[in-house]
């Protein structure tokens, strides 16, 4: 556990500015831990993913100020990376790229059962955000409930950069003030199976439900790539857009 009314200063844009990319460094890093709780802290300037937790259990994030320089990029606030069973509550996050992720970088690590609800967040790239890292062979129980986005590049993002399943994905009730790119789906499937040949294109359960949103530049934002020496992902479906 980690509680309390404390201060956590990084120094990280000093860091960054005086060594590059070997000053980026971490103010909380979790792996393969069980029934953490991080309550009441400030977290300040940060150099890299300012926190991350990484293939854990039963995680309890509430209260929690994660500020970092947001004209540093990396500089993700709070990353859930590989979790089961988590929720992330009341917080306040300002970053230089993402504010809370979801992604999966080990194949091993299934990501679920995942609440992000009532937090604030600035951010410089994605606020909520589900990716880019996505190895692992699924991601499934995942609400994004009640946030309040400040500023952010991207509305609601889901980038799925290696063909993870997603089932039972919720956006909720989340209020945008600023952002240019909005509800946005980016699909690019990079796996492929022990002969070579490209994996199926992977299966979607994604809902959007009464999303409020100002200064917006492009609505509604989906689409999927196509990279050098990946194969095209195929249709999107079972993607839903509600009230």
């Amino acid at each position: 556990k980690i509680t309390g009314l404390g201060t956590i200063n990084c120094n990280g844009t000093e860091l960054f500015t005086r060594h590059g990319r070997k000053g980026r460094i971490r103010a909380l890093y979790f792996q393969d831990c069980q029934k953490i709780t991080v309550q009441g802290v400030t977290i300040l300037d940060g150099a890299a993913w300012t926190t991350e937790y990484i293939s854990s259990k039963n995680v309890v994030i509430q209260n929690v100020k994660v500020i970092s320089n947001i004209r540093i990029l990396g500089t993700d606030g709070i990353d859930l990376n590989g979790v089961n069973n988590a929720l992330v509550q009341d917080c306040f996050v300002c970053s230089g790229d993402d504010g809370i992720c979801l992604k999966s970088t080990n194949s091993e690590d299934n990501l679920n059962s995942v609440t992000v609800k009532g937090n604030v967040v600035m951010s410089g790239s994605s606020a909520l955000k589900i990716g880019t890292e996505t190895t692992a062979e699924i991601m499934s129980d995942v609400s994004f409930v009640d946030n309040d986005v400040l500023l952010t590049r991207w509305g609601p993002h889901l980038l799925i950069r290696d063909g993870q399943n997603l089932d039972n994905i919720l956006f909720e009730n989340n209020r945008y003030e600023n952002w240019y790119y909005g509800l946005n789906y980016s699909f690019v499937n990079k796996k492929v199976n022990p002969e070579g040949a490209p994996i199926d294109p992977r299966t979607f359960s994604i809902t959007y439900k009464k999303p409020e949103a100002e200064s917006v530049g492009h609505v509604v934002y989906i689409y999927t790539t196509k990279r050098k020496g990946v194969v095209e992902p195929g249709d999107l479906t079972n993607i839903v857009l509600k009230d």
